[in-house]
């Protein structure tokens, strides 16, 4: 059986439904919490440490995901800490534009478990590297 991580991973999104969704496919590995609004994300950075953000783009209530992941870039503590863009933002230019804004990766709705799970693993295998 293979160890939970002691990774810490904020899922921001306002549809429950994903909330459920990608959390089942992390809880096993993972340390998850979740924030339904721009401003709950942004209370949650403050009060804990998050190593990995996972963002929807899209929030519909008073920010979007960019916004949100702008004043996260601006807290020194999450300067450099990987924002990994969930979204359904897959035209042409809207890649580019999410990683230009902040955002350290990208992946488009609808993703399979494997590829969250293997861009994370990534990501963790690289943030344990820069820790040694």
């Amino acid at each position: 059986m293979e160890t939970k991580s002691n990774t810490k991973i904020l899922i921001v999104e306002d549809d429950e439904l994903n909330i459920r969704m990608v959390s089942s496919f992390l809880r096993d590995k993972y340390d998850i919490d979740a924030a339904r609004s721009g401003e709950e994300a942004l209370k949650k950075a403050i009060d804990n440490k998050y190593d990995i953000f996972l963002m929807d783009i899209g929030l519909k209530k008073e920010m979007n995901g960019l916004e949100v992941t702008n004043r996260l870039r601006k807290m020194s503590e999450y300067k450099n800490v990987p924002i990994i863009a969930l979204t359904a933002y897959a035209l042409s230019g809207d890649r580019e534009r999410i990683l230009n804004a902040g955002c350290s990766h990208y992946l488009s709705k609808p993703f399979s478990k494997n590829q969250l799970l293997n861009l994370l693993e990534k990501i963790v295998n690289n943030i344990k590297k820069m820790d040694k």
